[in-house]
C-alpha cells in the first residue's frame, strides 16, 4: 500500500515510494508489481518467496557492500536514539555530498535494542541473530542501523522526490 504504482519506473512522489526508488531490475519488475496481489503473494509464500525476498532485498545488498557501516549508540533511551537519529542525518547528507549513495537497513536495532517483542515463534531465528549483532557492537553499545554507502552506478540522481541534500546544509 505505501508503493505509489501511478509515479511508474521513472517517476518520483513525495507520498510513499514510487517504484523507481525500490531499485527493482527491469526484468524483475512485472513480479515485483504482481506480488502486491495478497492471494499471488501467500501462495508464492507457501513455496518460500518471502526468505527469497530478503535474501535478495538485504542480504545479497549488505554481503556485496563496498561499505557497510554499523551506527550504535552508548543507550536506550529516547534522547540517546534521537541523537543517533540525528547523527544518521549528518552521515547521509555528507555522504550524498561525497556523491555516494546511501542504503539504511534498519532491522540491527531490533535485535540490540530489545523495543520490540516478536512473540515465541520468532524467538528461535532470533536469538542468534542478536547474538550477532551483540558480537558486531563495541561493549555498551546498541547497534541502531547498518548504512550500506557505495558509488552509484552512472551518478543517477536520487529519485524519491525528496529536497536536494544541499537544502539541508547550513553555509557559514
Amino acid at each position: 500500500s505505501h508503493v505509489r504504482w501511478e509515479a511508474g519506473w521513472q517517476g518520483a512522489c513525495h507520498e510513499g515510494l514510487a517504484p523507481a526508488s525500490l531499485a527493482v531490475e527491469a526484468p524483475m519488475r512485472p513480479l515485483f508489481k504482481s506480488l502486491r496481489h495478497w492471494r499471488l503473494m501467500s501462495a508464492l509464500n507457501r513455496l518460500g518467496t518471502a526468505a527469497l525476498l530478503g535474501v535478495r532485498a538485504a542480504y545479497l545488498p549488505a554481503k556485496l557492500s563496498p561499505i557497510l557501516v554499523l551506527l550504535t549508540t552508548c543507550g536506550k533511551e529516547r534522547s540517546t536514539i534521537l541523537q543517533a537519529g540525528r547523527a544518521l542525518q549528518r552521515v547521509w547528507l555528507q555522504a550524498t555530498l561525497s556523491g555516494l549513495a546511501v542504503q539504511p537497513f534498519a532491522a540491527a536495532g531490533l535485535f540490540t535494542l530489545g523495543k520490540m517483542d516478536l512473540g515465541p515463534a520468532f524467538q528461535r531465528e532470533v536469538k542468534p541473530l542478536q547474538a550477532m549483532m551483540k558480537d558486531l557492537c563495541p561493549p555498551e553499545q546498541h547497534g541502531v542501523v547498518f548504512l550500506r554507502l557505495g558509488y552509484p552506478p552512472h551518478s543517477s540522481p536520487p529519485r524519491s522526490g525528496c529536497r536536494a541534500a544541499a537544502e539541508f546544509l547550513a553555509r557559514t
